[in-house]
């Protein structure tokens, strides 16, 4: 119980830290922006929950059908709807910090890995636009990769590819972060994997049956969508994604891990991920945190290999990167965003 209050405790520090440096924009948030980034997303989900015909609905929403039915379970209705996409934000970063804990971390590794966590893009989007639930799906890769009981990753697998299909793509990527963590054994790498199997095979087939048989299916227009008018803007995405935590994502490719896993092997199985995450999604830094189980993997082959210095050195890197600007990436347009203060003047200014 103590844990969990202390990881609790930290998440909500690192939330307040996140929200102080890289601010929601406050003057946009006073009234309804139909086309705006901050308010697209959430007035789409705000429909979709209400029940209106799918013409009205962004067609990314049609298949995420979880969020949907889990606000209809909670009763969360218009704006309360966007609770989901806050709240996810706390059990990412409280049960990210458990699961480091759980690995043997000690508490300074896991609070500054988590304060971590809270200065990269999908903390920052789920606050900073309505309707986003990208902490939900990336912590179900993290779960994937470094959750001990098969039956969490089971049903990681299961619900997370409802929320966004963009876990199916970090998936291979989250599998590759696991055998960093744990030592590989035949059988039960086996079963694992027969487990997510089975658990993303009905997600795999409606979209299947949907894309065929269903009217209005819109799935092929993000595959057929020119990516090349935002290629040239996915490395400054990527980067922003994470900033300095891009030094924990290069860690597995010089340091050893549990199962020997070779670093070309670590960078050939990525590769495709990356690939798949930019052609399918215009907004470049979203899709980039399907690398996150990466950044947990390489806190912890870090620690394993050098406990004194990561130890020592986490809590700087963490810090440091709230200092970091952070900038949206969405197609080939960006969207710098600002620290609280200056967000605040800015309402200020504008009420006065």
């Amino acid at each position: 119980m103590r844990t969990i209050l202390q990881a609790s405790t930290t998440a909500v520090l690192a939330t307040l830290a996140s929200l102080f440096f890289f601010s929601p924009r406050l003057l946009v948030f006073t009234e309804e922006a139909p086309g705006s980034y901050e308010w697209t997303r959430g007035l789409n989900f705000v429909a979709q929950v209400e029940g209106r015909p799918a013409g009205e609905v962004e067609p990314a929403l049609r298949h995420r059908l979880l969020p949907l039915y889990a606000a209809k379970f909670l009763g969360l209705q218009g704006y309360n709807s966007f609770l989901l996409g806050w709240v996810g934000v706390l059990v990412f970063l409280v049960g990210s910090n458990l699961l480091l804990r759980n690995l043997g971390a000690p508490s300074t590794v896991a609070a500054a890995s988590t304060f971590l966590l809270a200065s990269t893009g999908a903390v920052i989007t789920s606050f900073g636009w309505l309707g986003i639930l990208d902490c939900w799906w990336v912590f179900a890769l993290i779960l994937v990769a470094l959750a001990p009981q098969w039956w969490l990753v089971g049903l990681a697998a299961l619900m997370a590819p409802w929320i966004d299909e963009r876990f199916l793509i970090g998936l291979p990527a989250a599998l590759v972060a696991r055998s960093l963590v744990y030592r590989f054994a035949v059988r039960a790498a086996a079963r694992l994997l027969a487990v997510i199997v089975a658990a993303v095979l009905p997600y795999i087939g409606y979209r299947v049956y949907s894309l065929f048989w269903l009217p209005g299916d819109a799935s092929g227009e993000f595959i057929s969508m020119q990516f090349v008018v935002w290629l040239r803007m996915a490395p400054h995405g990527w980067w922003m994604a994470y900033r300095l935590a891009w030094i924990f994502l290069l860690v597995p490719l010089f340091l050893p891990n549990a199962s020997r896993v070779k670093p070309w092997l670590v960078a050939l199985c990525c590769l495709p991920v990356v690939f798949a995450a930019i052609v399918t999604a215009a907004d470049v830094t979203r899709s980039a945190m399907v690398l996150a189980p990466l950044m947990m993997a390489g806190i912890i082959v870090a620690w394993r290999s050098y406990p004194v210095e990561t130890t020592r050195l986490l809590p700087w890197i963490a810090a440091a990167n709230f200092l970091v600007p952070y900038i949206h990436i969405v197609y080939n347009k960006m969207e710098p965003v600002h620290p609280l203060f200056w967000e605040i003047v800015r309402l200020v200014k504008k009420v006065g």
